[in-house]
């Protein structure tokens, strides 16, 4: 019973990376509100890293986090799979690379590239990446914002990497499927078991069953 009342009142901080590939997590966020509508919703939007700190340190409850390729959630987390999407490249329709579908990542060797800071994961993964190719990407450009990527790719300062939900609503570019090796990023929930609140668990319920990924994403 005491763990049942606690679920009536308190706070629930969430942590979050943008952009996301779709809208579950709003609708499970709804739901959730809902259900338990005296317990306050606190949304932290940050680079994974800094979110797996902050859960780590007790100051969130839970966090969707991106992770690229080569990384791995911490081994004293647990996590939930919600999302996979792939990595592309973005070129301004002049580009000469514009009409080829989809280019090996070697294809980049030469080109300036547009992408995020070396706080994110996908620049972690990239670098990865490219140097498995046999080359170091050339980064013309680094923010800390997707949509500033979209629009500088968009006036031809070099190509943005950068994941396929970051183009939503980006006009004026052409996007490229990146093989040898294709890359992805894996949206999670994470959060540790040890520490989860009454409130905590009860969303962790209530996440299963909103965010089953997609069928294909797996």
């Amino acid at each position: 019973m005491a763990a049942l009342s606690g679920l009536l009142t308190g706070r629930l901080t969430i942590g979050l990376v943008h952009p996301l590939p779709d809208r579950r997590f709003l609708h499970l966020l709804g739901a959730f509100h809902r259900t338990h509508p005296r317990i306050e919703l606190t949304l932290i939007e940050d680079q994974t890293d800094a979110l797996l700190a902050a859960l780590v340190a007790g100051q969130l409850h839970a966090a969707l986090i991106g992770l690229g390729r080569y990384d791995h959630p911490p081994p004293d987390v647990e996590s939930l799979l919600v999302a996979r999407e792939p990595v592309v490249a973005a070129v301004h329709p002049a580009h000469p690379l514009a009409g080829r579908g989809q280019i090996p990542l070697r294809a980049l060797r030469e080109e300036p590239m547009v992408t995020l800071t070396r706080a994110s994961k996908l620049r972690s993964t990239l670098e990865t990446a490219c140097h498995a190719a046999g080359f170091a990407p050339r980064i013309a450009a680094e923010t800390s914002d997707l949509g500033v990527v979209a629009e500088l790719a968009a006036e031809q300062v070099g190509v943005a990497v950068l994941p396929a939900s970051g183009l939503d609503g980006a006009g004026g570019l052409v996007q490229l499927g990146l093989t040898h090796p294709r890359l992805d990023r894996r949206i999670l929930l994470v959060w540790r078991p040890a520490t989860s609140p009454p409130a905590g668990r009860a969303f962790l319920t209530l996440a299963r069953q909103h965010l089953t990924p997609p069928p294909g994403s797996t």
